[in-house]
């Protein structure tokens, strides 16, 4: 098996490959990758040529993170896919062996990937980090919110503090990268719903008091997948703005954290089916390493 690193040339029939395997993903959702990610290049894709068409794919996403005032150098691992005609015959896995051999090469600390099938990658050393989220019902409880879209600054300084301050280690996050992250958020089925796609709100009472969330309106929630605020608001208002969400909506708002953050709220998480998990290449504390759903890749 050749493993092949794309370019911009190949790149269109890459994004054939994807549409066909993963068809509820609009196309210019790897596109977006290609034009607004600034770590990212064609040659961060690899494939598998057999018949003289594309069988199998997977990318490797050169990740930032930032610990306290550190810089930590990842990769990102996705868009795994193979042909549903050469299923079974390890082409997968040849194209995984060469990206973690890779990693370890580029002085990678970890490689990272969001899956919903973790027992296919613990056979590669992958341990689960999990994904969490709690579910809040008060649509029936008057509750004087208003609710704006958000300044991306505002987002940025304040999201860099409560992760700073509750000691997780995330993606590196600046106006640029934030701006990307929704650029192409905006055609992944994870962030859009019918007409719907999500946004950075801000939430805030008539005390002024707010907090930031990145949703959308599904079928039965409104879908927060991160929550960020001041660290010196009070538990208790944080829970009122998101009652006050939930009564604007209408439905119920499931929210997606990291357990520290859920913990500090005092609210009793569960574990998605979707889950995050780490490949170790140098020592890392896992229960700080925290990989929000709107920097999903």
């Amino acid at each position: 098996m050749k493993i092949k690193h794309a370019s911009y040339g190949d790149f269109s029939k890459i994004t054939d490959f994807l549409t066909l395997i993963f068809p509820e993903d609009d196309p210019k959702y790897y596109s977006g990758f290609l034009y607004n990610d600034q770590l990212f290049n064609p040659d961060r894709v690899f494939y598998i040529e057999e018949d003289n068409r594309v069988v199998s794919v997977l990318w490797s996403i050169p990740r930032i993170f930032k610990d306290g005032d550190s810089f930590v150098f990842s990769v990102g691992i996705a868009n795994v896919g193979t042909h549903p005609e050469y299923r079974g015959k390890g082409y997968a896995t040849t194209l995984m062996k060469y990206v973690i051999s890779l990693a370890h090469t580029e002085g990678a600390n970890f490689v990272i990937l969001v899956t919903g099938i973790p027992e296919y990658y613990r056979k590669y050393g992958f341990f689960n980090i999990g994904k969490n989220y709690v579910t809040i019902n008060n649509n029936d409880v008057l509750s004087d919110v208003s609710i704006r879209v958000a300044n991306i600054e505002d987002v940025v300084e304040v999201s860099n503090s409560i992760y700073c301050k509750l000691n997780l280690i995330v993606p590196l996050r600046n106006y640029s990268t934030l701006k990307s992250s929704l650029d192409w958020n905006r055609f992944s089925s994870h962030f859009v719903f019918k007409d719907s796609t999500a946004n950075w709100y801000e939430i805030t009472d008539s005390d002024r008091k707010r907090i930031f969330v990145y949703g959308v309106e599904k079928e039965k929630f409104y879908e927060v997948f991160e929550i960020v605020f001041n660290m010196d608001l009070d538990v208790k208002d944080v829970k009122l703005l998101l009652n006050g969400l939930s009564f604007v909506k209408k439905k119920f708002v499931r929210i997606f954290a990291h357990r520290s953050l859920l913990e500090k709220l005092k609210l009793n998480y569960e574990d998605d089916n979707e889950t995050v998990m780490c490949l170790e290449i140098k020592t890392i504390d896992l229960n700080r390493l925290f990989l929000p759903v709107t920097d999903y890749f």
